[in-house]
């Protein structure tokens, strides 16, 4: 039984680059279109620098329109953004150092209300499956990045 209940999916990767690099580059929410093909349009709501309390309308495939909000960041170690919705969704982010440069760990905890009952245990699967190859297009966007910047020095 779905109702009420709590899925947590969690994934790791690491990248060759700083955390302030990473943290930047993935903390900024109007990002996730280069490296989630699901998210189809982000506009950040509010002025002034990302950082607690940004509010973002965003779209997914398959989603209404959402209101998705940070309430914590603490530049470069983690941020949270959290929505409303039939699937509540909130999705941690935490940088810490490894000995490639970074590495990016993701938590997203979802929590189905109403016809979200119906279709959350799909909907995480699909979550779970997907979340990898979304990290490993963080890593190789990021990568690409870093190697240019040092050619260029």
């Amino acid at each position: 039984m779905w109702g009420g209940i709590v899925s947590v999916v969690t994934n790791s990767v690491e990248i060759a680059a700083d955390a302030e690099t990473v943290f930047a580059f993935v903390s900024d929410l109007r990002n996730e279109p280069r490296w989630n093909p699901q998210c189809r349009a982000v506009t950040k709501l509010d002025s002034g620098p990302v950082g607690l309390g940004t509010r973002y309308r965003a779209v997914w495939k398959g989603s209404p329109e959402l209101t998705v909000e940070c309430v914590a960041f603490e530049a470069p170690r983690g941020w949270t953004n959290v929505n409303g919705g039939p699937l509540s969704i909130r999705s941690t982010f935490t940088v810490g150092p490894c000995a490639a440069g970074s590495i990016l760990t993701s938590t997203f905890t979802v929590e189905p209300h109403g016809i979200g009952r119906l279709f959350a245990p799909m909907f995480t699967r699909r979550m779970a499956r997907a979340i990898p190859h979304h990290l490993a297009t963080i890593r190789s966007l990021l990568e690409s990045t870093t190697t240019a910047s040092e050619a260029q020095r």
